[in-house]
């Protein structure tokens, strides 16, 4: 069994965060996880760490794409594994991943399930079982052997949104992107705090503004007007 270590981005996600790794500690081979928590707030305490194979390193600024590959450059595991905070992959994550690869599935993710629920979004997490050119989000979360993640130079710093699809987008057609036909539950909180048809209107207006190649900081500003943000 290949050792993966899980890697997740954290800025302000105190709460989703201790749910994840208490969801983790059930983990079946838990004992092939290697967890790299990058932190860009340094505000969370992990005092109750020793309970999992845990590492924690902090960033000078809030970027996914900076955090994830601090946590990838530290990794020990053969297999990266990048798990946004309020996400919850199936317990059976190692065995999971471990497969994929074994059937020559380099890099890939989950299908999508919302908590709490809607019927709306039922539509949206029955589409992320199909390829399209939305797939390779990080909430779908997303696998790939450290060595093809470091010869393609990981993720690309410039982008402060989309940074998920764009790796994806890049690596797609040498390596494909397989979906788990597993499910990864995520949180339904800005659909929650805004209409489920604004949510999806948004998401595709800036999967447009990204296909023209406009700047990132440019859509992530357009992106946050839309959208409200929890409290």
């Amino acid at each position: 069994m290949r050792e993966i270590s899980l890697i997740i981005p954290v800025y302000r996600d105190k709460e989703a965060l201790i749910k994840l790794l208490m969801h983790l500690r059930n983990a079946a081979y838990n004992e092939h996880l290697d967890i790299i928590v990058v932190q860009a707030d340094e505000s969370f305490d992990f005092s109750q760490k020793a309970a999992l194979k845990l590492k924690v390193l902090n960033s000078h600024k809030a970027s996914r794409a900076l955090q994830m590959n601090l946590g990838a450059a530290e990794a020990r595991g053969e297999i990266l594994y990048f798990v946004h905070a309020d996400a919850l992959p199936p317990l059976s994550l190692v065995e999971d991943i471990n497969l994929a690869i074994d059937k020559g599935y380099l890099m890939g993710g989950y299908r999508l399930k919302f908590d709490p629920n809607a019927i709306l979004l039922n539509l949206n997490a029955y589409m992320s079982r199909f390829q399209t050119f939305y797939s390779g989000g990080g909430d779908q979360t997303l696998y790939i052997p450290k060595k093809v993640f470091s010869e393609h130079g990981g993720y690309d710093n410039n982008f402060c949104i989309m940074e998920d699809f764009e790796f994806v987008h890049r690596l797609k057609k040498k390596y494909g992107y397989y979906i788990i036909p597993k499910e990864v539950i995520v949180s339904s909180r800005k659909y929650r705090c805004n209409n489920y048809f604004l949510v999806n209107y948004t998401n595709y207006r800036v999967f447009q503004m990204y296909k023209k190649g406009i700047a990132s900081e440019i859509i992530k500003a357009y992106y946050y007007a839309a959208l409200s943000r929890e409290k």
